[in-house]
């Protein structure tokens, strides 16, 4: 992909050797492509970054990479990694916009053909040193990108089974000020607003009819996040109820950012979730630049 430029359309074995040509300077090819490609490879892989300075962003940047649904940002990741491996500057604001890129194709559901060409531009755009942070860059979201990105998730975020937990896990780093970490497997998404709630119940005053419920319910304003085990016994109870069982442990508060802002709320109406919709949308503004 790196030297290509296009997805294989024959073996990699054969394409390698047609493309590559390994025969004709292979002590170059394992000195100056093989070895730093696969040392960054391997860095890239388990966040392993080594500087003095800005490590540990770069490696963040990294480990929010590994939750793309896809691979194809790797080969500029590894590029641009093994070319700009001593300047951790250029390193942090690099991943910065391919993290946005990344995320960006994902939640806009790209296909792998846009994705590829996308990428090959990008992998162009570094070889002959173009400026990346420039508005006509591969590497940036072009307007409409990012004006579709927001429709997307100013809808109904729940319903969008394949971005909905990074996006929710993303939104909730960002509140914490990067200081929670997460096991992602064990964590699962709660509606505040219940999907199905019990008739006679304070939602119903709340919300009086299944039309404006249904307006509400999925987006990411009525989201939360909660630990698989708590999520398992999750019934349609009342707000005052729920916030007592799902929303604060043995130690008072909910391991989420993004959950312990609902303890805060003493009702759960329409004009709650609409603020917080605004709130929250404002804030992955800032994550991926979609102003």
């Amino acid at each position: 992909m790196i030297n290509v430029k296009s997805k294989p359309r024959e073996s990699i074995l054969k394409e390698f050797l047609n493309d590559i040509k390994p025969i004709h300077d292979p002590q170059q090819l394992i000195d100056k492509i093989l070895i730093p490609f696969g040392e960054a490879f391997y860095e890239i892989n388990n966040q392993a970054y080594h500087s003095d300075i800005l490590a540990e962003k770069v490696n963040q940047f990294f480990r929010w990479l590994q939750l793309i649904d896809n691979s194809d940002w790797i080969p500029p990741a590894i590029f641009y990694l093994a070319r700009n491996y001593s300047n951790p500057e250029l390193l942090v604001r690099f991943f910065t916009d391919l993290d946005r890129l990344a995320s960006g194709l994902m939640i806009q559901r790209a296909n792998i053909n846009e994705r590829i060409e996308r990428y090959s531009k990008l992998l162009y755009a570094i070889e002959i040193g173009e400026d990346l942070y420039a508005s006509h860059s591969p590497l940036q979201l072009k307007m409409e990108e990012k004006q579709y990105i927001l429709k997307i998730l100013n809808d109904d975020l729940y319903l969008m089974k394949k971005i909905r937990l990074y996006v929710l896990i993303r939104l909730d780093t960002a509140l914490s000020e990067g200081k929670a970490s997460y096991h992602f497997h064990n964590i699962t998404i709660e509606h505040v607003l219940p999907q199905n709630p019990i008739s006679n119940s304070v939602w119903e005053n709340w919300f009086v009819t299944q039309e404006e419920r249904d307006q509400y319910v999925n987006r990411i304003g009525n989201l939360v996040l909660l630990s698989s085990y708590k999520n398992s016994q999750a019934q349609n109870y009342d707000f005052e109820l729920k916030k007592q069982k799902y929303f604060t442990t043995k130690t008072g508060v909910s391991n989420f950012a993004l959950t312990t802002q609902v303890l805060m709320e003493k009702e759960w109406t329409p004009e709650v979730i609409n603020k917080r919709q605004e709130q929250l949308i404002d804030r992955l503004k800032q994550i991926w630049r979609l102003q």
